[in-house]
């Protein structure tokens, strides 16, 4: 939650497969432990992804359910864009790579400068001495690597030097810097229309269970 800009309290919940259990639960305890009323939002803001497939659709119902029922906007935010914003310096000569695991060696990478300008937009990706020559890093003076996949891409970046790491994991806080920027220029989200970004398909898996059809039914 933030108050101007500021960040004034936040809950997390790290726990796999929960959102739809605690969420609202937790949004409703945050606002009674700073003595907030609904009514005093004045805009909600959603990590719109990429992400888990489950934890986006349910943080997306109730941050529209939030804003249609207070009447106010919605914003917002790539979840690779947010984790960089904490790391940017206002110089094109910065390179800011953002990661976050996506399945097993697979991450989601954005490059971005020090004004926040994409460079490389969000993609899956296997990280390889081939992708990390891509990123023309000895052209750049200070090189920042964020999020939670950076172990994958740090044995690929032992030639080079000094780089940034920070372990950061996509949580509201990171949402903060971006968000107040948005809404003072109100550039808010379509309720209605906007799309989440999952950039992969959900990974649907059968279950081995036995369905109870007509046929396994005993008269």
């Amino acid at each position: 939650m933030t108050q101007n800009g500021v960040h004034v309290a936040s809950k997390s919940a790290l726990k796999d497969r929960s959102h739809s259990e605690i969420l609202t639960v937790m949004v409703q305890e945050l606002l009674d432990e700073s003595q907030i009323s609904r009514k005093d939002l004045s805009g909600v803001v959603l990590s719109n992804g990429p992400g888990s497939y489950t934890g986006l659709r349910v943080g997306s119902a109730v941050a529209k359910g939030l804003c249609y029922s207070l009447d106010i906007p919605l914003i917002t935010l790539n979840t690779l864009t947010a984790l960089a914003a904490k790391y940017r310096d206002e110089s094109l000569d910065t390179i800011l790579i953002s990661m976050l695991m996506a399945r097993k060696e697979e991450v989601y990478m954005q490059v971005l400068n020090g004004q926040m300008q994409v460079i490389n937009d969000v993609k899956p990706t296997m990280i390889s001495a081939s992708t990390v020559e891509e990123l023309d890093l000895s052209n750049h003076s200070r090189v920042v690597v964020c999020g939670n996949a950076n172990h994958i891409i740090e044995p690929y970046l032992a030639s080079f030097g000094s780089i940034e790491y920070y372990d950061t994991s996509p949580l509201a806080d990171n949402l903060s810097e971006l968000s107040y920027t948005h809404f003072t220029k109100c550039i808010f989200a379509d309720i209605a229309y906007f799309d989440l970004d999952y950039i992969k398909s959900p990974h649907i898996t059968k279950s081995k269970k036995q369905l109870l059809t007509h046929r396994s039914v005993k008269k």
